[in-house]
């Protein structure tokens, strides 16, 4: 006993040699004593011991530790200490000890312990019975240890706990406990316990968890209840974040209405002092997110249109625009402000009509539009703020062709112009600023502006600029786009400007024949704006797509890839949706003129190289920016979205056009050939002509000579030999007449053999068209044929329930149709019948390995009803293929 006393006594001052025969000496005694006390005074010592040597102890004492809560659960001080052991094993993140102390710890020491301790899933059981101790201690290190398991193995914890059936109601009942320090705890149990799992995110939700979170808020108000508050929000958010369920039952118990409420009094306290603290700008930052997940782009239409009314029913539009407006906010508040309102107003027109009807408290007044732009191309505003103005700008534009016509109308020019700024200059003075963010900020509002709307697409095409010196004549809107994209130096401004004219110029071919008209000189703007409707005035046009060729040649290092790559797609966009109203410049002589500079395939492989880009993949994944500096500042969200759809099209008519042009080279090929062959034939019988008509003429003047030689005295031989001579040149005669026609023939042979390709190669078109609709079919007869068979047969029990009229049963020798004959071969004027649907070759003779299983089965009843009548039309039998795979054809009866 002395020697314990000197232990417990000392317990501080262990040398760090003797702590592993210490800690063995105490957990003996742990295990041997039968008095309280004793057993109290070495969970004591062992708990004290537990910080310093981790390992030791977790090794030794974790099953003592175990032990005794089960044996002295009712001394509060024994369990206590346990409690406190148990933590300090498995917490890999105290600060309280010198790390020169923690030598040949692993870093993960304390997982590996909660993974032993939750081998048992009693022992979770052990701890939770805790949680119902009147000893405050217990409790609250009965929660810490809990969290600490969370935070060690979250999911096999959360796992154990959602099997125990009075858990949540539990950890429930802790947020109502009156001690403030359990109550505080508590809520970041529930935060662990409720992260990432929809399932007892729910389970939590119905047991009335806003109410009671609600009910912390109101006693401890945002600005004072400090980080209790911001647990409250972050639990909430969590909560609500990604889960439908709980956000309907959040609107319909009107709690979100409680939380604008509390909201309201936000821009009061920003009037009186806008010096907050650093933890109350966190709490309303947290209390803006919660409104966010209410309505974030992710949930269902209907769900985020339902939170949307309610919102501007419970007047937080008014209040977040009150922020926004109020002076001296500090820039998260701000930012955060404004995507809430920018979501809250996204694709709902009355949100969207009372924000824009807003006004800024200023002299004069001007419009919430107008006030967004002034501080979006303000280039000494924070980033951060102007990327959630262009987010909010854009919200208040999606799907609101109305809002959209405004903005596009102060671009249009007017007879009397106000004095007031409009929301038109400050887009194109950005648009054309030196600032290449403001440029870029400037293109991609304008990108909004007519983003899916054809009418102001057209419409902008009548926006002149006025000139730099007053003698000029004013330029249009896409010649100033021209001069911008031709400036080398700009390359961010550059970017926005061709997601700009991408934007403008899909759908709409009025705008491409404008782009294809330009000229290189700036003289004849005027001129070509006059001109645009006319086609024989195409001298000198063509000179943005000559600037394009020259960018996508010209891709050299990562930026100048993404420039090139957008000037491969508008150089695409100029070839689909092109009008031929210039002429020189229609679909298929810009396709000509791709594949002699640039390249068919190599454009298409540019286009599809910002698929790969990180900027392309980063910005797809959420609707909102994110960028740290000003040149992360890329692609747009919404751009990316129609990207992908022009894509498809750009890339689908250049295959098009490059598959049809190797056609019709092998046909020209083939044609010529054949052309050469007859050539050929043709000038051979011509010789042979020749040849004969010259020797008839050779024999004309044999016979003139002999006749003059012999007198009249032949002329009875002579007479004969001219009969001959001219049988012979008749024959002659004929078999000219004849090779004559024989080439007539040949010829209308080729024109006939011609059509005859023609109309194979229409009818093998439609015969692979057929074959793709079969493959369908086929696939879905296959895995309907999979369902069925998979499904599992019925009871007899219950085939004997169901009533015989209904159901009817199938007699033995009936369960199964005998197969069907082999199909048919194909017509004739089927193209290459030789070729089998889908390249398998069908086996009649063998027995389909479904039908052979069913004939031991008996058809259950409910398959047997449902089966067709034998007169109706044969459905498609399947016939395996010899290989391995197990292929199948489908054939038609």
């Amino acid at each position: 006993m002395d020697l314990f006393r000197r232990y417990l006594s000392t317990t501080t001052e262990v040398p760090e040699d003797a702590g592993a025969d210490v800690i063995e000496t105490l957990v003996d005694r742990l295990q041997t004593s039968s008095r309280v006390e004793d057993r109290r005074d070495s969970m004591r010592a062992i708990k004290a011991l537990s910080k310093r040597y981790r390992l030791e102890v977790g090794t030794q004492a974790m099953p003592s530790c175990i032990e005794a809560l089960s044996r002295d659960s009712e001394d509060s001080d024994t369990i206590s200490y346990a409690l406190d052991a148990l933590c300090n094993m498995m917490n890999d993140e105290r600060t309280d000890v010198d790390p020169r102390e923690l030598v040949n710890i692993p870093a993960d020491l304390g997982k590996q312990f909660t993974e032993i301790f939750i081998k048992e899933p009693e022992n979770v059981q052990i701890v939770l019975s805790f949680l119902s101790s009147y000893d405050m201690h217990v409790r609250r290190q009965t929660i810490h240890l809990l969290i600490l398991m969370l935070q060690n193995n979250r999911k096999a914890v959360q796992d154990l706990l959602l099997s125990s059936p009075m858990a949540v109601s539990k950890f429930m009942a802790t947020l109502s406990d009156p001690m403030e320090v359990i109550r505080n705890d508590g809520l970041l149990l529930l935060l662990y316990f409720t992260k990432n799992h929809t399932t007892i995110q729910k389970i939590v939700a119905f047991e009335n968890v806003f109410e009671r979170i609600l009910s912390i808020v109101e006693t401890e108000t945002v600005g004072e209840g400090g980080v209790v508050i911001e647990d409250c929000f972050r639990l909430l958010h969590q909560i609500l974040a990604g889960n439908q369920q709980n956000q309907m039952l959040f609107k319909d118990g009107r709690f979100a209405q409680r939380l604008a409420k509390i909201f309201e009094n936000i821009p009061l306290e920003l009037e009186e002092s806008c010096a907050w603290s650093a933890q109350k700008l966190v709490n309303v930052s947290w209390l803006l997110k919660i409104f966010r997940a209410l309505v974030s782009p992710n949930n269902k239409s209907q769900h985020v249109r339902s939170c949307q009314v309610e919102m501007q029913a419970c007047g937080l539009l008014n209040s977040l625009w009150k922020v926004i407006m109020a002076g001296g906010v500090p820039a998260d508040l701000l930012t955060e402000a404004l995507y809430t309102l920018g979501e809250a107003v996204r694709g709902c027109p009355n949100n969207q009509e009372a924000v824009v009807a807003m006004v800024a408290p200023s002299e004069p007044p001007q419009p919430a539009i107008t006030v967004l732009l002034i501080t979006m191309v303000n280039e000494r505003q924070q980033l951060a703020v102007r990327m959630a103005v262009l987010y909010c700008f854009q919200c208040l534009l999606s799907g609101n062709s109305d809002i959209q016509a405004r903005v596009v109308s102060t671009l249009l020019p007017k007879r009397t112009e106000p004095c007031v700024t409009s929301a038109g200059q400050l887009l194109c003075g950005g648009l054309f600023s030196q600032d290449s963010v403001t440029a870029w900020f400037s293109a991609i509002a304008m990108l909004h502006s007519i983003y899916q709307n054809q009418q102001l697409k057209e419409s902008l095409l009548h926006v002149q600029m006025a000139p730099a010196s007053g003698g000029d004549a004013p330029v249009s809107l896409m010649q100033q786009c021209f001069r911008l994209i031709c400036q080398t130096n700009r390359v961010q401004a550059k970017v926005g400007l061709l997601q700009f004219l991408c934007t403008w110029m899909s759908h709409c071919p009025a705008a491409v024949h404008a782009f294809l008209s330009l000229r290189s000189g700036n003289n004849h703007a005027h001129q070509q704006q006059q001109d645009s409707s006319t086609k024989n005035n195409s001298v000198g046009t063509g000179a943005g797509l000559s600037h394009l060729i020259a960018d996508v040649l010209s891709g050299e290092g990562e930026e100048i890839d993404i420039v090139s790559s957008l000037s491969a797609m508008l150089i695409g966009i100029c070839v689909c949706y092109n009008n031929s109203a210039v002429e020189g410049y229609d679909g298929k002589s810009l396709i000509s003129i791709i594949d002699k500079r640039i390249g068919v395939d190599d454009l298409v492989k540019r286009v599809g190289q910002i698929f790969r880009s990180d900027e392309f993949i980063r910005v797809i994944k959420h609707p909102e920016l994110e960028a740290s500096k000003p040149t992360d500042l890329v692609f747009d969200f919404e751009f990316t979205r129609l990207f992908k759809e022009v894509e498809f099209e750009v890339s689908t008519r250049f295959r098009r056009a490059s598959s049809q042009s190797e056609e019709a080279g092998a046909d020209a090929n083939a044609q010529h050939e054949m052309l050469l062959a007859y050539q050929r034939a043709l000038a051979e019988r011509d010789a042979a002509l020749q040849n004969l008509q010259l020797r008839v003429i050779e024999l004309e003047r044999q016979l003139a000579c002999a006749h003059h030689d012999n007198g009249g005295g032949q002329r009875g031989a002579e007479h004969a030999a001219d009969s001959d001579l001219r049988g012979a040149l008749a024959q002659t005669s004929e078999r000219l007449q004849t090779a004559e026609k024989r080439i007539a023939e040949l010829e209308g042979a080729l024109k006939t053999v011609t059509q005859e390709k023609e109309t194979l190669k229409s009818e093998h078109e439609d015969l692979l068209l057929l074959l793709s609709d079969q493959d369908t079919q086929i696939t879905s007869l296959v895995a309907q044929l999979e369902k069925v068979s998979t499904q599992p047969q019925k009871a007899p029990n219950e085939h004997q329930q169901t009533s015989p009229s209904t159901h009817p049963q199938l007699q033995p020798e009936q369960t199964v149709p005998t197969p069907l004959p082999p199909p048919p071969p194909l017509a004739t004027s089927c193209v290459a019948p030789q070729y089998p649907v889908g390249g398998y070759t069908p086996l009649p003779n063998q027995t389909n390995p479904f039908e052979r299983q069913l004939e031991n089965e008996q058809i259950p009843s409910s398959q047997a009803a449902l089966s067709p009548p034998q007169h109706q039309q044969q459905q498609p039998v399947f016939y395996p293929s010899a290989s391995s795979d197990e292929h199948i054809r489908l054939a038609f009866g």
